[in-house]
């Protein structure tokens, strides 16, 4: 180990940095806080590996932690400076990226590309990065390449993970995952992986006739969002085409209304309390907006006006 103190000035970043500003944690606000805990309670960092070139140093890793400093007035940064091969820098950045919070899957399979770029194998990256082969796979084959405006963004705003998008594309392909990716975080978000069981258990229950073609058809429109729904929607289908059947006549387009409430019994219901449970426990973040908190209120009060006539009605 060498140490030098060198002039922040002179530090260059790692030629291959997965992260790039824009990214959410090379943000402005995330970087005003970090130099402000600096400020408050000193850098206790260690120095950063590097390593020396024509103008300056090469950090393998901390480029945020440089950042802060240059951001909360230091003017040098302690270094350990070995003459270290491009090899060495993949590893060292891989390593302590992988091990840090808020790494998105994006930048997790760049991180695997370039190690296996230089000279490491999949043996070695799975050893180095501590990955199961399932992990290894579904991160390897992540690309933005193909994929629509919301799906790529979801990836780079750490919304959407590897394992959704490639549910996703088995189900629907690019298109679909573009629908899921827009209702990621509202109250329609959809469970890939239920509905995914969901086709699984109805291509098994309707082997024949076109019952799964028709809900998978349903499913790729993005109106289904979890693996009850998938099941209830072909249990109506079946349940149509054996009444057309019966009777010979041509099915009707407008849903029978006891068909629909039973429908949002098992599905929109349920699914809507759970997302409103969830927000319950989230009410004092909420009450921060006091605008947002006040609309929410308003539109939960309508809501709760609307259920009260109904279920007054049902008893």
């Amino acid at each position: 180990m060498v140490l030098k103190r060198a002039a922040i000035d002179r530090i260059r970043p790692n030629p291959f940095q997965v992260r790039r500003k824009g990214d959410d944690a090379w943000s402005t606000e995330s970087r005003k806080q970090f130099a402000s805990e600096i400020k408050e309670l000193g850098y206790w960092g260690g120095p950063l590996p590097a390593r020396s070139v024509k103008d300056g140093y090469e950090i393998a890793f901390g480029h945020r932690r440089v950042e802060a400093l240059k951001s909360a007035g230091h003017k040098t940064v302690e270094l350990d400076v070995l003459d270290r091969s491009d090899a060495d820098m993949q590893v060292l950045l891989a390593v302590e990226n992988f091990q840090r919070y808020g790494l998105t899957d994006l930048q997790k399979s760049n991180c695997i590309k370039m190690l296996e770029s230089g000279r490491h194998d999949r043996s070695q990256v799975l050893k180095l990065l501590g990955l199961t082969e399932t992990s290894y796979n579904r991160l390897k084959s992540l690309s933005i390449k193909g994929l629509g405006k919301e799906s790529t963004r979801a990836l780079k705003e750490n919304r959407l993970r590897a394992e959704t998008v490639a549910t996703a594309k088995r189900i629907g392909g690019p298109d679909y995952l573009e629908k899921v990716s827009k209702k990621i975080g509202t109250v329609n978000a959809i469970n890939v992986r239920g509905v995914e069981d969901g086709l699984r258990r109805v291509k098994k229950q309707h082997d024949k006739g076109h019952v799964y073609e028709e809900t998978l058809k349903k499913v790729k429109a993005g109106t289904i969002r979890d693996e009850s729904a998938v099941v209830a929607t072909a249990s109506e289908l079946s349940a149509r085409r054996r009444k057309k059947k019966k009777t010979g006549k041509k099915e009707s387009r407008i849903p029978d209304l006891i068909d629909l409430v039973r429908r949002w019994s098992v599905d929109e219901i349920p699914t809507f309390t759970g997302s409103l449970k969830d927000i319950a426990e989230e009410v004092e973040y909420i009450r921060r907006d006091k605008l947002v908190a006040s609309r929410f209120k308003r539109s939960l009060e309508g809501l709760q006006k609307v259920l009260q006539k109904l279920i007054g009605g049902l008893s």
